[in-house]
This record gives structure tokens, sequence and C-alpha cells, in this order.
């Protein structure tokens, strides 16, 4: 959502405010169009590379990267040291990256996928 929107959150909405009462809270939010999308270098890849961090919650995001079974796919080290070169702790999950972290780990990606096939 992210990528395309800018989320504004307003308050939150008690589960006490429906009925019948469900077991979480809710938000009021906004979408805003971004009038300027972030620049990633396979936006495709991008978006499958998201959908594999959320993939597993619990797993690190290195342990659910390394499970892809796509030649050619970077080795658990080789992520472990772009996440390196990010600043970013090997054991991050995947909701602790920010947008423009997933898009730098894209296109890192996107770099290595292209040069592993050259």
């Amino acid at each position: 959502v992210q990528y395309f929107w800018e989320v504004k959150m307003h308050f939150d909405i008690p589960s006490t405010a429906f009925y019948p009462k469900p077991n979480v809270n809710s938000a009021c939010v906004s979408l805003l169009p971004r009038t300027r999308l972030m620049k990633v270098d396979d936006e495709s890849l991008f978006f499958d590379l998201v959908k594999i961090a959320f993939s597993q919650r619990r797993k690190t995001l290195v342990n659910c990267l390394k499970a892809v079974d796509q030649s050619p796919w970077p080795e658990p080290d080789e992520w472990r040291s772009f996440l390196g070169e990010m600043g970013i702790q090997e054991q991050a999950r995947g909701e602790s990256l920010s947008l423009q972290q997933f898009g730098e780990l894209s296109n890192k990606l996107a770099h290595f996928l292209k040069k592993a096939s050259a």
C-alpha cells in the first residue's frame, strides 16, 4: 500500500464501537495517491520480494529469502552481505524494513540477478 499511497493514521476505533464486538481494535486511515513513486529497477521483482518477506512473519528476512527455490538466487551469506551493506541486522524481519529499504534491497537483487545471468 505504501508504494502507491501515503497512509495517514487519524484515530483508533475501539472494538466496542461494533456489534457484534470483534476481538480486535480498528483505526481510521486515509490513503492519498503518491505524486511520485519510488524508483525501483524492477517493479515486479520489488513486489515479489515484499511478498516473500511477509510470507512467514515469524521467520527472519534471511530465512524467508533463502527458502526461495529459484536459480539464480543469492545464497544466505549473500543476503546477509546485502543487509549488512544497508545497515540492517541479520535477524531483521520483513516488517522492520522501511519502504525505501525494500526498494534498495530489490535493486541489489535486480543487479545480482542481472549479473548472474550474464
